[in-house]
């Protein structure tokens, strides 16, 4: 259309927001649905590239792009679900996070759009209505002598009404036809993928690889980058409060702390201290933290809120 690439983004995440405001879905704002977008358009360029290449490695990549193309470009804000009131709406939002395949939006919902219309007609006949007894007030003010104390009857409007029988509602059908896709990234996948310590990004091919070799179509699983860091994050959720559950010492318990320079893991080169929290006591070793300081000096490790706020000492 002739447009620079940063104006083309910036049209496009602009006609996507009409839409998810239709499925009455809390958005971010336009900037940073752009700067997400031209993120995937530089990762095309990059897959572009290597188009031509005949290495099996290169065709993983290309299959799992394609995949990943799939999936839902997320632009909502991170507490969409908090804020949304609508079940409804909620539920179709996951469904789409989830597999976009699963749901979609049948039309506009008349029943909802009747009763915001007729909010809409009470609430400016309130304001009609209002705009009317001021200006009769002001004719009588005019007319009657400044010692009548006239005092101007009250009215009540109705567009005060609650706005619960207003939700939005989002309509959506499950097509028959289509195929749910498999699970491939289960718990047992989540943890061998802590264990060897593998990126999101990495896993991506060696799963995707993997599958391929079993005789399976990436176009019947659900594999990304997303759907993997998600489910990493889930089992170290659960594995976390399987742990707290579980910990219940009857004897007494000794604690110890040593800090060490771990590499920081927002993925740059830099180092940070860390101080290493665990407990013993007679044949249990429990690993209770690994906070960061900002010094490795002794009376920094002996002051870090390493639980509830308070210092452990």
């Amino acid at each position: 259309m002739g447009l620079t690439i940063a104006e083309s983004a910036k049209l496009t995440v602009e006609s996507a927001m009409i839409i998810w405001e239709k499925a009455r879905i809390p958005v971010q704002r336009v900037d940073s649905g752009v700067r997400k977008l031209q993120k995937l358009y530089e990762e095309y360029c990059e897959m572009k590239r290597y188009r031509l290449a005949e290495q099996e490695s290169f065709k993983v990549k290309a299959d799992l792009f394609k995949a990943d193309l799939n999936e839902l470009f997320d632009i909502s804000r991170k507490d969409a679900l908090k804020t949304m009131t609508n079940e409804e709406d909620k539920t179709f939002f996951q469904m789409q996070k989830e597999d976009p395949s699963r749901g979609s939006m049948a039309g506009i919902d008349r029943s909802l759009a009747n009763k915001e219309a007729c909010k809409r007609s009470r609430s400016d006949r309130a304001v009609t209505q209002n705009r009317k007894c001021i200006a009769s007030f002001q004719e009588v003010s005019m007319t009657v002598p400044s010692s009548s104390a006239i005092q101007p009857s009250s009215t009540s409007s109705s567009s005060d009404d609650s706005d619960d029988n207003f939700q939005a509602r989002s309509t959506y059908c499950r097509p028959s036809q289509k195929r749910e896709k498999r699970l491939i990234v289960t718990k047992e996948v989540a943890s061998s993928l802590d264990r060897v310590n593998l990126p999101d990004r990495s896993a991506v091919y060696v799963v995707g690889a993997v599958t391929q070799a079993l005789g399976v179509e990436l176009d019947e699983v659900t594999l990304s980058r997303n759907s993997i860091h998600r489910a990493r994050v889930s089992n170290r959720k659960e594995f976390a409060v399987a742990q707290k559950e579980t910990f219940a010492p009857e004897s007494p318990l000794l604690l110890h702390w040593d800090s060490k320079l771990l590499p920081a893991i927002d993925g740059s080169k830099k180092l940070v201290d860390r101080v290493a929290i665990l407990v013993t006591g007679g044949q249990m070793e429990q690993l209770l933290a690994v906070p960061t300081i900002g010094r490795g000096t002794g009376e920094e490790q002996c002051n870090v809120p390493w639980r509830t706020g308070t210092s452990s000492r």
